[in-house]
């Protein structure tokens, strides 16, 4: 966070309030896959712990080079590739936990095929050819078709168009646990 946000604290402009946009809304999209993934299928095991701390690893990697894209194509590339193996990590997630969770089967796989769509949008990212511009049109249409699949997938009206017996539902107390230890990170960057 405090990478994201030293761009925009040194130059207050409507560019670098983009730049912080486009860079903090793919980072909140993993955060919340985890976040989703910890309030769905949490099992607190070995394996669980690992892909939590592979995908920490990735945003870390994201994060050191995310405030550079617009510099150099080396940290446009290693920002994106984190991007998309992350995300690709939390959609293998979402689609091998669809096989022991039989309540929420068809949402995850569901969700696992829109991300797995969603990856291609990414591939612009890692070509010189294009400009920083087009870059970050892609990145915008990124976040929108982030934000929609998610919202769509999750929402009540798949829900019944499907004819969901089981569904997934948001449980308060995690959620609150999740976006409190979100503002922890937030506030300790802040002393950083």
């Amino acid at each position: 966070m405090a990478n994201f946000s030293d761009d925009l604290a040194e130059h207050p402009n409507g560019a670098h309030l983009a730049k912080y946009i486009l860079i903090f809304a793919p980072a909140w999209h993993i955060w919340a896959d985890l976040r989703e993934i910890m309030n769905s299928y949490c099992t607190d095991d070995l394996i669980q712990r690992l892909v939590i701390l592979w995908v920490m690893a990735l945003l870390v990697l994201y994060a050191n080079n995310a405030r550079l894209v617009d510099e150099d194509l080396s940290a446009m590339r290693t920002t994106a590739g984190a991007y998309v193996v992350a995300r690709f990590t939390t959609m293998c997630v979402f689609l091998i936990s669809s096989f022991a969770s039989y309540q929420h089967r068809t949402q995850a796989r569901i969700m696992a095929c829109f991300m797995f769509i969603g990856l291609f949008i990414a591939i612009p990212l890692f070509f010189e050819s294009v400009s920083i511009q087009a870059k970050a049109a892609v990145v915008a249409v990124m976040i929108f078709y982030q934000e929609s699949t998610w919202a769509l997938t999750l929402s009540p009206w798949i829900k019944r168009r499907l004819k969901l017996r089981y569904s997934t539902a948001v449980d308060i107390a995690h959620e609150i646990d999740r976006m409190a230890a979100f503002f922890i990170i937030i506030l300790g960057e802040f002393v950083y």
